[in-house]
């Protein structure tokens, strides 16, 4: 289960022992937490470094609306966001966190941009959360569309920790520390650049047409990386059965103030999912929607919907749990196993060492060994791969820890959705996004319909964020959630010089990759076989279509990443 201390390194190759980082300029850790809460979900979020963790445990609750699953059944245990980067002397610079509650593993508060240091009074000051509701939103806009102007100010917009805030004082008892800085998001309505409520400008994440129901932002930092991050939570409480009501969506905005450029540096999203019950969890990923997921390993969750410890489990009605990176390409997911549960070789458990974390942020095992395609990813026959579990669990023929089912032992990971992010100059900004929902067909026949539902959704979320418009009740632009069958497996997915294609019997096929534009890149007619390879190694990156052509069946249309 969940044993270990809190991991939160700081550390060059050379170092032995782990350490918790140094409190700085006086500053306490961070310790405020509060609730993202909706009639579908209840997400505990705090300041700390640590996500869906309180002082009862697991606290990322979902509402499965269905006779048969229980509201206070959890899908995340914990999880953080990891950094891992190297300097100029080849020095590891890592953070991270992982069951440290309640004990901050983070400083509150920004940065000094001038010297890239954690000050009092900022850290005491910044030691809370701000948030602010669809409603309070809503009024102020609705103030604001009389006559332009605001006669009844809402506290927590005129509060909102935006740039150059004129009221921020004298709404949150403190000064703003430092001018000019990026901090909470918001809507600039004459595009000054500060934000003034007073001016029509409001909090806005600047995604949809609707204000979030909620939004809870706060900002925590490192001194010893020089790295700063920006929270941003937030959950939509839409009409109908959107995607959208069954997401907690987070926002990282990294400001990197070191003194010299980072290397080499990479961000992961780390989760120890605990689906109801953690003894029937399987993992997955699915490398062209830029996620990773959680599923369970049969149609009951746990022991006759009980389990032990008295954690509450889904029964038969079991959600699948997806984390969706949205505005940048994953480069790579793997997972570790609880090293205290079952008889998993050491290199795919848990990472303990400085080395063993960057390991894992780049995609290989404890050991430093690279992923190979097949079994349990570990030093197989397979081409080597960058993403652990990567086919689709209906399909037998596919990789996945259903394909393995019979074989694997009693298992408990926690899993790490990583992206290159390469070169951090000093004073460089990164942004990521991401998705966490819960996913559970309206009308399944058996337990894995919900993986179909869960494949639909990551791409309905992928494409409604990368709208121009985005609202909460587009409808899905993927169709019906149907069944998916297939006669191949494409291996490696994400590829990168050779897509190898494994079909389910001999025979003669013809074989058409398209790109996305609907541009023919090859045709060619295979002999009777059951595998082929195609090479790639000189086409440009992005997704392609394979069209599957043969004798007596109908076409078959398969996505693939070209890296």
């Amino acid at each position: 289960m969940h044993n270990q201390l809190l991991l939160l390194l700081l550390l060059s190759f050379s170092m032995v022992e782990l350490q918790v980082v140094a409190q700085t300029a006086n500053c306490t850790n961070a310790s405020s937490s509060a609730y993202l809460e909706s009639p579908t979900l209840k997400a505990a979020i705090s300041n700390t470094g640590y996500l869906f963790i309180d002082d009862t445990g697991a606290s990322l609750f979902v509402g499965t609306d269905t006779s048969g699953g229980n509201s206070e059944a959890a899908t995340i245990y914990s999880s953080s966001l990891w950094f891992g980067a190297q300097n100029s002397q080849g020095e590891i610079k890592l953070v991270a966190p992982t069951y440290g509650w309640p004990q901050g593993a983070y400083v509150a508060g920004p940065l000094n941009p001038a010297t890239g240091q954690a000050e009092q009074p900022v850290c005491a000051n910044f030691n809370r959360l701000w948030t602010v509701s669809a409603q309070e939103i809503e009024s102020h806009l609705t103030d604001w569309a009389d006559n332009g102007v605001i006669d009844q100010p809402q506290e927590a917009v005129m509060a909102w920790p935006a740039r150059n805030n004129p009221h921020f004082e004298a709404y949150n008892g403190f000064p703003m520390p430092y001018n000019d800085i990026k901090l909470a998001p918001f809507f600039d309505y004459n595009g000054d650049g500060a934000y003034n409520p007073l001016d029509g400008d409001y909090p806005d994440i600047g995604l949809a047409e609707i204000p979030p129901h909620q939004i809870y932002w706060c900002v925590y930092n490192t001194s010893e990386i020089g790295l700063q991050i920006a929270q941003t939570a937030w959950i939509y409480n839409c009409t109908g059965n959107s995607p959208l009501n069954r997401s907690v969506f987070l926002r990282f905005d990294l400001t990197y103030l070191g003194a010299t450029p980072l290397t080499d540096a990479y961000a992961g999203f780390w989760s120890d999912p605990d689906l109801g019950c953690y003894i029937d969890d399987f993992i997955g990923s699915y490398p062209a929607g830029n996620a990773c997921f959680i599923y369970n390993a049969d149609n009951v969750d746990g022991i006759a919907c009980s389990c032990q410890n008295n954690i509450a489990a889904f029964c038969n009605q079991i959600p699948v749990q997806s984390i969706v990176l949205l505005n940048r390409p994953i480069s790579n997911f793997i997972a570790f196993n609880n090293p205290s549960v079952g008889n998993v070789p050491w290199p795919l458990t848990d990472p303990a060492s400085p080395l063993e974390y960057y390991h894992s942020l780049r995609g290989f095992w404890r050991d430093g060994s690279p992923m190979t395609f097949g079994d349990n990813g570990y030093q197989g026959a397979g081409p080597l791969t960058s993403f652990l579990y990567s086919g689709d669990p209906r399909n037998p023929n596919n990789w996945s820890m259903m394909q393995l089912n019979s074989t694997i032992q009693y298992v408990d990971y926690r899993t790490l959705l990583n992206t290159q992010l390469g070169y951090i100059s000093p004073g460089q900004q990164i942004q990521l996004d991401y998705a966490l929902a819960f996913h559970l067909h309206p009308d399944p026949s058996y337990w894995l319909d919900h993986i179909g539902a869960m494949y639909e959704e990551v791409d309905w979320l992928r494409d409604w964020y990368s709208s121009t418009a985005p609202t909460c009740e587009r409808p899905l632009s993927v169709g019906t959630f149907t069944p998916l069958t297939t006669s191949a497996i494409l291996f490696p997915n994400p590829a990168n010089d050779k897509l190898n294609i494994l079909f389910d019997n001999a025979a003669q096929r013809t074989l058409m990759v398209l790109d996305l534009n609907g541009r023919l890149c090859y045709s060619a007619t295979t002999d009777v076989t059951n595998q082929c390879e195609i090479d790639c190694s000189n086409w440009p990156a992005g997704m392609y279509l394979l069209q599957i052509n043969s004798a007596g069946s109908p076409p078959e249309m398969l996505r693939w990443l070209k890296q």
